[in-house]
């Protein structure tokens, strides 16, 4: 018994050893990063993250909105429409949809995350495991849908606070890129005289999801980018 106690510890120890050598490499890399940084770099790491954010926030609420079954007549869903019609229609002659799942979209989201971590990366001088680049690009893009859902019921609560009749496109446009999460907790918890409280468990769920699934993710995606 005394020599497997022994073996398991040293396989502890082991195991932590490596996190820590792999949380010293990124830290490593980011010092690095740091000391390199110039104002051209930051110039240009901010068109980058400006430009390709853009993108990918872009190609990301088209892809929800579509998956949410959101009316595409609202104003928010035209104006996301417009911008990103001349890139997916050429490409749905060639890429078939699956389901309700925009699929150029998503090739489109998940080429602009990828580009956009490379080139960040490229511009501080550290080469990124282009493999490792695009598990880290679908962590990312992963943990941007929880963080939009998040802000989507924020602003929501706050306009039925301002605009209790909720009229408004963008009121309409939030109820339905949210009701498949909320509509579904209303129908399991009884609102509270006046007051629902699925908006509330909702947040918590997703800051949860964020915490336990997809930080975890990035990290191990940043780790295999990076050559962890």
């Amino acid at each position: 018994h005394s020599n497997r106690r022994r073996t398991q510890n040293r396989q502890t120890d082991n195991q932590a050893f490596a996190t820590a050598k792999d949380c010293v490499k990124i830290a490593r890399c980011l010092f690095l990063t740091a000391l390199t940084m110039n104002p051209i770099n930051d110039a240009g790491q901010l068109l980058i993250t400006f430009i390709f954010g853009f993108i990918v926030f872009l190609f990301l609420l088209r892809i929800l909105l579509q998956l949410c079954r959101v009316d595409f007549r609202t104003p928010i869903a035209q104006f996301v429409a417009t911008l990103t019609n001349p890139v997916t229609i050429p490409l749905s002659r060639l890429i078939p949809r699956v389901g309700r799942l925009d699929t150029p979209a998503a090739l489109v989201l998940l080429i602009a995350k990828w580009l956009e971590l490379i080139l960040l990366w490229v511009t501080a001088g550290v080469t990124l495991n282009v493999g490792g680049a695009a598990l880290w690009a679908v962590a990312e893009i992963l943990d941007l849908t929880v963080t939009v859902f998040m802000f989507a019921i924020v602003i929501q609560i706050i306009l039925s606070w301002v605009s209790p009749m909720g009229g408004d496109p963008l009121t309409s446009t939030l109820r339905q890129l949210t009701a498949p999460i909320l509509v579904p907790l209303r129908n399991l918890i009884p609102p509270v005289g006046m007051f629902d409280l699925s908006p509330m468990v909702a947040i918590l769920a997703l800051l949860l999801t964020r915490t336990l699934i997809t930080a975890p993710m990035v990290s191990a995606g940043a780790q295999l980018a990076l050559g962890g």
